[in-house]
Order: C-alpha cells, then structure tokens, then sequence
C-alpha cells in the first residue's frame, strides 16, 4: 500500500453495513466521474456509497429475478422496469443492465438494442458498451463496424487486448494488408492469451501465400493447442490440403502426444488414455522409436494416478530404452523418483534422482530431483549426505525456487545435531536468498533459537526483535514473543492494548484513505459495475488492478471490504491475502483493528461459539480452522472431496455421526454449517485429546490423519513444537498448520486473549478469559 500524504480519520455511526456519505464522483448523474480537486477532504474506506442502484421497493422483483445467474426472465423483469422508470440516469443504468443480461444470454438483437441506446451515453462504462456492441457486430460479420467500436477502448480498460485481438481478426477477414504485421505483434506480446489460437490460424490463413513455411508451422500450433475444436479441424483440413508438403506421419504422432498432455493437464484422463492406447499399439515390445518414450511416460502418469505403482514404474523404466529425448527421459525419471518414494523405496528413488541430475543437468525438473534426492538422504538420517546433497542444490541450481529452502535445511541439519555455530555459519549466508517476508522471519527465528541453545541471549534477543518487527501476529511473531518471555523481556507490543481494541465499534476504525485509488478509470469502473449488480465484472476490475499495482493494496482492501459488506467473507478473505503485509507488519491499532477484523471474521459466530463450547475447544481455533479449511464458504467441496465449513471427508462424517448419535445421516449433510462446525469441533477435540492437548499435532493431524502425525513423531520424537512444525515432511500438511495457528494467535489477540503469543505447549490452551461469550464488537 503506498505512502498516504493525506491523514486520514473517519467515523460512521450505525451499522457497517449501512455504508453514508457517498462519493460525488459516483453520484454524478450523468454517470461520469471526475477526480477529487487539490485539497478536497480524504476519502476513506468506509465512506464509499457501494449501496446498490436499485434497491429500492420499485426494484424488487427485479433484483429476485436477477439474483442468480443471467435468465430470460431476468431479462425480461429488467426491460419491464426500464420501460416505466422515468428518472434518465436510472434509465441509463438500467439499459446497460438489459444489455448485459442480454449478452450473457446470447440474445444480439437485445443486447444490440439496449447497448446501442448508451453509445457515448454512459461514459464511465463506455468500454462495456463498445467491446460487446463490437462483438456482435463481428459475430454478424460486419467487419468495419466491429473494429470501429474495438478501436474506440482506451488502453487503460482491462477489456483492451482482447479488443486488440478481435480488431486484428477484423482486418484478417477484410483482408487487409496489416492483418498479418498486427497479428504477429499481438502474438508476440501476449503468447498466453486466451484468444491466441485464432490469432494464429488467422494469421496462418493471411500467410499461406506470401509465407507458406511460416503458415504450416502455425496450423500446426493450432492443431496441436485446440484439438477437435473448430480451429484445429481446420488446421487439420488445410495440412491436409497442402500442396507441396501434406501433414507427416511423425508431426500427426507429434500433435497427437500433444492432445494427450493437454487431456493429462486438464484432468481428462479417460481421454488422455485412450490416445496413449492407441499410440502403443505402434509400439511393440522393446520398440525405441523417440515417440514411443514419450507414450510411455504418459502411460507410466496415468498408471500412477490409479495407484498402480509398480505398473508406472516400470513404464517410467522403460522410456530408457527408446531414443526419446532429453526432456522426456529426464520427465521419466523424476516420474519414478517420486513413484519410489510412494512405495517407499527411498534408495531407488535416489538413484533416480540422481541419474537425471548427472544425464540431464538442465532439464527443467532437474533442481527439484535434486532437493528432494537431499531430503530422502535426510529421512534416512545420513545427515553428512543430505548436507552435501542440500548445498550441491544451492551451487548447482541458485537461481532454482528451491536454493533458499535448500540452504535453509542444510542448517537445520546441523542445528537439529547440535551444532549451532555451524548452523548459524550456514543461515547467515540465507540473507542473499530469501527475499519473501515469511521466509525471513523463519530464518531469523531459528538464528535466534541457535544463539539461544549456544547461551547467547543478546544476540537472540535482537533477531526475536527483528521477527516482531516484521510480522509481529504471524507464527513466527507469536513465537518469537514467546521465546522474549522466556528470556525475561517484556515486548513492546501496541499502543493499544487489545483490552481497548475490543469495545471499539468497527465502523469506527476503518479509517484508511482511498482518495488517490478513487480517482482512478479502473476503480470508478470497478464500483460502479458493483453497484450495477455486476458483482462478476467488478470483481475481474478489482483483480486487473491489482495485477498491474501489485505493490498498491489498496485496490485488494476496497474489493475486500465490498465482498464483506455483501456477505461473502470467502471472496473478501481472498483479497486479503493479497494485501496482507501493508498493515499487518505491526499490531493491530485503533486505526487499524477494523481492517484486521475484516481479514480475521467471525460468520457463523453463535454457532461455532456453541458447539465449541459443547465439544470443549477454544472457539478461535475453530474460527481459525475454518478461515484457513475453507474462508467460511459452507458449500465448498476440494479436489479430494472434502466438504462444508470444516472440510469434513465423508468417511470421517460417518463414524462421527455414529459417535454423536445422529440418526439417518447423509453425507450431503457435511455442507450444512450446523452439521460441519459440530461434527468438525468434535473431531477436532478427539485429535487434541489424542496429542495430550497439544495444539500444533492436533492440527496437522486434522490435515494429514492421526496416523502420519503418529508416524512422525514415532520416527522423531518428542520434539519442542516450534522444531516438530519443521520436521513435518509433507508440504502442504507444514504450511497448512503454521497458517492455522498463526490464524489462531490473531483471533486470540483480536477478540480474547491480550497477549500475542500461543500456548502451543502440551497442556490443552485455556478458555481465554472467555471474551466470546462478551457482547464483543465484531464485523
């Protein structure tokens, strides 16, 4: 967030959701916007007027109809009311709307109607206006006037390069002579684009007498990225047709392979499937053609996907016998690397590993191969070759993502050994690879814990003063004041102590100023599509302008703060990732508590206050749980099945059920809020009851299962909970429980608890003095 020159401080009476004082700028009758004047008053968050335009009584069964997804009689309720409104600004606003309902429902002649009556009429939307009036004058093949409203979008509209793409294939169709000059400059500069297949083949099409070479390499591209769809049929036909050289047989098994990836990406495995059948039927046993290793590896991922180890792994085996390229050979070998780890034969998946880091040392997969060659050397406690293995990554590979984490662990071998002079010899070089924020207060923390154990307390206490000020409410904040306690230093930790934080009414402590953000095209475009209803539009807004600001958050805090007044804490939480490290670098404030109230909610509060209470768990790890499970979506369900609020899998729900005496449960039952936080609190207690209390294993467990927390600590011990939370093997299970305690500490410190460290230790955490059951001012 930048450097705000104006001091903002705002003060609204009532209810958050009751949003006052509107901003002129988008109260402007005419719809068009206009920037605050020089020394205008700030403009804070909360004084934003996100009130819907139509709202009122005479909208009613307007807004029911269109509360879902576009229908025809949305439509239909829409073009009713627009006929009776009188006032001309309300009528604008409402022409748009028919014409947007009308697009998304394919219906042109409405669309064309309504849109056409706004031309120039609603300047703050005109870019909506003149791309879909573009549109549909391309899909009527009026090629002139579609590219005279695709050139009227001014480059700051987050709808411009598409606009570019579709006016470039205006000129294409026309024939004209700077078709091919602008297709070759939109396809250079936005390779990823989702409309860059057609650009090709209309290219390929403009090319095909004055640059043939250069046409069929592009058919190809498009046959090879849009199979069966209408661009790579007709890729296919014109290969086919070509005079001089008709499509091979080694480019049509080339294409082929490439469909197969696609399906394989995509998770259309019964297709990918089916094509990798066909490709080995061409090769028999033993064959070593090139294509043949390339089918196999596919065989030997689909065969692993469906459990059947040993199947894939000799099919990754046998990629080495054909004459497959380097990137395929190396993709075959880490393959089996980690299809041996799943078995785990950790020898053979180092020798794996190895032959690809020593055969292909620049192939693309080649670093990972190699950190994880490190990391079995350590899960098989030869620490003097996991050292090796670890900084051979960092001297190989330094610019590879996984250096710093290398270099990290190389220390942590030496540190978990005993030796914290050599460990704090091998972090301090850590300085040069971490340049994220989380990354560093992890190495600082474990420097201070070396100059700890070694006696060192001032040094220590210096680097737990450096991860406070960093983060001072992340997980190595909270531990880092916990470990100051520890020494006999009492942290500076607010102004405001959280006793005076929590009678402060929300609406009250908003106070950040959005001036400068409000002035913006994009912005004003953002808030009024929101105000429109178009909640989808104004989202993808909020999401280019952080794209192009990334260092500004405010525009995430804006998107974040309008989701919550919707009652969508799901989409506002995802803001908040985005912008979570301008104001959470020091402890909440009176200015500041609303915003961290906002990132940290509290929906479902009497629910989860209740079974909590029944099942014995603190409530904020459960609001913690649940924030970082699911962001308080009840209907959600993940790639593996898991469900509702709590992400509950149903052969958990159903001997939980049994054990809570639920009668005729149903598994559909998981996405009911009442059923999730009560079935998951009393999950929870029976895995913190397994751990004796202890927080950090019950977590991980919730993730990983009681057994590989078992597993785990069967293999290393009774360890401290700060280095038990870094032996965690699985990835996804270490950052999931630092998330779900860090969350945890700042519910604590937000709505209970005055102290921001964690009871992370072996006795089950007190009830928190238990403020939740306080008339506490939440959002």
């Amino acid at each position: 967030m930048k450097e705000k020159d104006v001091s903002c401080r705002c003060f609204v009476i009532g209810l958050l959701a009751v949003v006052m004082s509107g901003l002129a700028q988008f109260a402007a009758a005419d719809g068009v916007s206009s920037p605050p004047s020089p020394g205008s008053p700030a403009v804070c968050l909360n004084e934003i007027d996100a009130q819907p335009y139509f709202s009122g009584p005479a909208y009613a069964a307007m807004r029911g109809r269109c509360a879902d997804a576009a229908s025809a009689a949305c439509l239909a309720e829409v073009e009713k009311v627009l006929k009776t409104e009188k006032d001309p600004t309300q009528r604008r606003r409402l022409a748009f709307l028919a014409g947007m309902e009308a697009v998304d429902l394919g219906e042109r002649p409405a669309a064309k109607r309504h849109l056409s009556s706004l031309a120039g009429g609603y300047p703050l939307l005109e870019d909506y206006v003149r791309y879909h009036l573009g549109e549909i004058a391309y899909a009527d093949e009026r090629w002139p006037e579609a590219a005279e409203h695709f050139a009227a979008l001014s480059p700051d509209s987050r709808l411009f390069v598409q606009a570019q793409f579709r006016a470039a294939s205006c000129l294409a169709r026309q024939k004209r002579p700077e078709a091919a000059e602008t297709l070759e400059r939109l396809i250079a500069a936005h390779p990823d684009h989702f409309r860059i297949t057609q650009a090709k083949a209309e290219l390929a099409d403009r090319l095909s007498a004055v640059d043939p070479r250069r046409a069929r390499t592009l058919w190809l591209e498009v046959m090879s990225e849009e199979p069966k769809t209408g661009f790579g049929l007709l890729a296919e036909s014109r290969l086919a047709a070509w005079p001089k050289k008709p499509i091979t047989q080694n480019e049509r098994e080339a294409i082929r392979l490439a469909w197969a990836n696609r399906h394989m990406e995509q998770r259309r495995f019964a297709e990918a499937q089916k094509l990798v059948d066909e490709g080995l039927k061409k090769c028999p046993p033993k064959a070593s053609r090139a294509a043949c290793g390339a089918w196999l590896e596919l065989q030997g991922r689909l065969l692993a996907r469906a459990s059947k180890g040993e199947k894939a792994i000799a099919a990754f085996s046998s990629v080495a016998e054909t004459k497959a390229a380097g990137d395929v050979q190396g993709r075959a070998l880490f393959d089996r690397l980690q299809a041996e780890m799943r078995a785990d034969r950790d020898d053979a998946a180092i020798a794996a590993g190895e032959a690809l880091v020593a055969r292909y040392p620049n192939h693309p997969l080649a670093c990972e191969a190699a950190f994880l060659v490190a990391s079995l050397h350590r899960v098989e406690d030869r620490f003097d070759e996991a050292a090796v293995a670890f900084h051979r990554v960092v001297d190989k590979y330094p610019d590879c993502e996984r250096a710093a984490e290398a270099l990290w662990r190389a220390g942590w071998l030496q540190y978990r050994q005993g030796r914290y002079d050599e460990a704090e010899r091998v972090w301090a070089a850590l300085d040069a690879y971490v340049p994220e924020r989380l990354d560093r207060e992890r190495v600082l923390y474990w420097r201070a814990r070396g100059l700890q154990k070694q006696g060192d307390a001032a040094a220590s206490r210096l680097y737990y003063e450096q991860v406070l000020d960093l983060h001072p409410l992340g997980f190595y904040g909270s531990l880092a004041y916990d470990r100051l306690v520890e020494l006999g230093v009492s942290p500076s930790v607010s102004e405001a102590r959280t006793a005076d934080l929590i009678g402060l009414d929300p609406a009250d402590v908003l106070a950040l100023d959005v001036s400068a953000e409000a002035a913006t095209p994009g912005f004003q475009r953002a808030l009024e599509l929101w105000r429109l209803d178009r909640r989808r539009d104004a989202r993808r807004e909020f999401d280019a302008l952080t794209a192009a600001e990334p260092r500004n958050e405010t525009y995430a805090l804006v998107a974040a703060y309008l989701h919550h007044l919707a009652g969508e804490p799901s989409v506002a939480i995802h803001y908040f990732r985005v912008a979570i490290d301008d104001f959470m670098d020091r402890y909440p404030t009176p200015d500041t508590v609303g915003l961290w109230r906002l990132a940290y909610p509290t929906p479902y509060r009497d629910l989860i206050l209740k079974e909590a209470k029944a099942a014995g768990v603190e409530p904020w790890l459960v609001f913690a749980l649940i924030r970082e499970e699911s962001s308080f979506q009840a209907d959600i369900r993940s790639p593996v099945g898991a469900m509702g609020l709590m992400q509950i899998m149903s052969y958990t729900g159903r001997p939980v059920a049994k054990k809570l005496g639920v009668k005729k449960f149903k598994v559909s039952d998981l996405y009911q809020p009442e059923t999730s936080v009560r079935f998951g609190s009393y999950y929870l207690a029976r895995r913190l009851e397994g751990f004796g209390g202890n927080v950090a294993r019950a977590v991980a467990s919730y993730n990983a299962g009681p057994s590989a927390v078992s597993r785990w600590l069967a293999t290393f011990g009774d360890l401290p909970v700060d280095e038990f939370m870094e032996e965690i093997p699985y990835r996804e299970t270490r950052g999931y429980t630092r998330r779900v305690l860090k969350s945890w500490g700042i519910y604590r410190y937000l709505y209970g608890s005055e102290s921001p460290g964690l009871p992370l230790g072996d006795k089950p955490p007190s009830p928190v003095a238990n403020r939740a059951d306080q008339s506490v001012a939440t959002p």
